[in-house]
């Protein structure tokens, strides 16, 4: 039982955490506006087919929890999943504390790096709302778990089990599940008096065999979603394997690799970062005021010295190594691999993040000397503070771009029944390599008090194939990728353009910087008055101009979508 003042120091470290989480994010809260598959969703949502959706997917469970945020306002679920978010550090603190009988100062350091590592703004929108919810209710159960070795009882249990069945909702954590047992055997092995390895792991394995709802449950789970909710329709593929397991793992080893080369694509600007270090400066000092008027220990350790005896960080090394790859593999499984650039793609990094302040913390131990390890520790969340703020400052650009752009176009609506060429020619704006969507221009270029409707499609979307990049203007195509999309997507109203019929002509739309992107302070005070005036966003002077042509397509138009002659 833990001493009054012990209770107090882990509350104040988890508040720090809190702190901590917040301060790296809070701007998101300013995109009040869906981004990527959120238009989607809302389409769905305003359609009333919202739950035909999640039938298809094989993912009725997740309605309920959808559809609520998606007829709110955008913020609302960036603002509860905030919270979720700067919940899950003092859960991954005490699963730390607890599971590995590091120091309070060390299980901060973890938990730290945990919420502090770069990207978690990519999963700050209603389509990935359900990653939030899952991430806490998993780290919620390890600490139930937790809680029920020291004091068994049935409605602990129950609510363990209960925690888990909301983390399996997104399937990720299924692949995960194997941690609680884990902790159970773990705990047993000290638990047992005995000093032979052979005594402690035969009453590992009875605690195991004890808890059985803990090997059962995913099995359970994932044969009952297999059964019950077989994916269909438009989403008949969702979610299938596209390779074996050998070449999944091998895979997935290759892609956890290429997350630390990938990883310069966080890096800021030289000209952003003068404004960068400031508002982290800002953050260190009212966390090292807090932490030193709360007098915490964070380069103290009450750990006896361990020698050359490095047993223990090796085997924490070895579970964190075998989490980071547990947490890609069903990604790679169904041929969706994670990467940085591209953000969208980032979505998939859910659980790695989860695992990774673990796992870099644990090679810290290995490879820093005990008394400068707070010390890099420091330097390594100083860092990572910076790159979220700096990503954060990114996202909080383009969506300010993108209000503008939608306010240029509506001013100077195109024809209806016009197929448009975007050429995204502002990459300054779009944040770590994003591209618009078709569905998000859609949206943006089809308000919903107008009727006709007209159909666009982004340039980096579309290949040339005689030099292999990105199309640079109208050419066969281009048009040919239009056409595809007209003919998949013209009897799907949630796609933005249902029941589009082409006038035979293209436009191509040309979005320039006009001017370069505001830094980090001016962009976060646009995107705070905009939210307090519920109007849009005024800069210094307008930061995209645009510039169209239009021109006849190629041969005679066969309506509704100019397929053939």
């Amino acid at each position: 039982m833990f001493s009054g003042s012990k209770q107090n120091l882990h509350l104040k470290f988890c508040s720090l955490l809190v702190f901590a989480t917040v301060a790296a994010y809070w701007p998101i809260v300013l995109i009040n506006q869906p981004l990527w598959d959120d238009w989607v969703l809302r389409a769905y949502s305003d359609a009333g087919t919202l739950w035909e959706l999640y039938r298809q997917v094989g993912a009725r469970e997740l309605f309920w929890l959808i559809k609520p945020f998606a007829s709110t306002a955008p913020s609302v679920c960036v603002a509860t999943e905030l919270l979720l978010y700067a919940l899950l550090g003092p859960l991954i603190y005490t699963i730390v504390r607890k599971t590995t009988l590091w120091s309070p100062s060390d299980a901060f350091w973890a938990a730290l790096l945990t919420v502090l590592v770069p990207l978690n703004q990519a999963r700050f929108v209603l389509s990935t709302l359900p990653y939030a919810f899952s991430s806490f209710f998993f780290a919620l159960s390890i600490v139930l778990l937790l809680r029920d070795l020291e004091k068994p009882s049935i409605i602990g249990r129950l609510s363990i089990a209960i925690c888990l069945l909301v983390a399996f909702t997104t399937n990720s954590f299924l692949v995960l599940a194997w941690l609680m047992p884990l902790v159970v055997a773990i705990d047993a092995w000290r638990s047992e008096a005995s000093p032979t390895y052979s005594d402690k792991a035969r009453e590992a394995f009875k605690a195991i065999s004890r808890r059985g709802e803990l090997l059962l449950l995913p099995a359970v789970y994932w044969l009952a979603k297999k059964v019950f909710e077989p994916t269909y329709g438009l989403y008949a593929d969702y979610n299938k394997f596209q390779m074996g397991l050998a070449s999944a793992l091998k895979q997935t080893v290759v892609v956890l690799v290429s997350q630390i080369n990938e990883a310069t694509t966080l890096l800021p600007s030289s000209s952003d970062v003068p404004e960068l270090s400031v508002a982290a400066a800002i953050v260190i000092v009212i966390f090292l005021f807090a932490a030193l008027r709360w007098k915490l220990p964070l380069g103290a350790s009450d750990e006896p010295a361990r020698g050359a005896a490095r047993t223990p960080d090796m085997l924490a090394m070895a579970i964190g190594l075998a989490l980071a790859v547990c947490s890609l593999l069903p990604y790679v499984l169904v041929g969706k691999p994670p990467r940085f650039h591209g953000l969208w793609e980032t979505r998939h990094q859910t659980t790695l993040m989860l695992v990774s302040g673990f796992l870099i913390y644990s090679a810290l131990r290995l490879s820093v000397p005990r008394r400068v390890l707070p010390a890099a520790s420091a330097v390594l969340a100083a860092f990572f503070l910076i790159l979220n703020i700096s990503v954060t400052h990114r996202l909080v650009l383009d969506a300010l771009e993108t209000r503008e752009i939608s306010r240029l176009l509506n001013a100077q609506p195109p024809t209806p029944g016009t197929m448009m060429l975007v050429m995204e020619e502002d990459r300054n704006y779009r944040a770590l390599g994003r591209f618009f969507a078709f569905y998000e221009l859609s949206y943006l270029l089809n308000p919903d008090d107008r009727e006709d409707r007209v159909l666009a499609v982004s340039n980096r979307e579309i290949l040339d194939p005689s030099t292999g990049t990105y199309v640079t203007g109208k050419i066969p195509a281009a048009e040919s990728k239009l056409i595809q999309y007209c003919e998949k997507f013209r009897s799907a109203p949630q796609y933005g353009f249902g029941g589009f019929v082409s006038n035979g002509n293209i436009e191509t739309l040309r979005l320039l910087s006009n001017r370069e992107p505001p830094r980090l302070f001016e962009a976060i005070g646009a995107g705070i008055r905009s939210a307090l005036e519920a109007g849009p966003a005024s800069t210094s002077r307008p930061m995209v101009r645009v510039e169209r042509t239009t021109s006849a397509m190629e041969g005679a138009c066969r309506s509704p979508c100019c397929a053939g002659d």
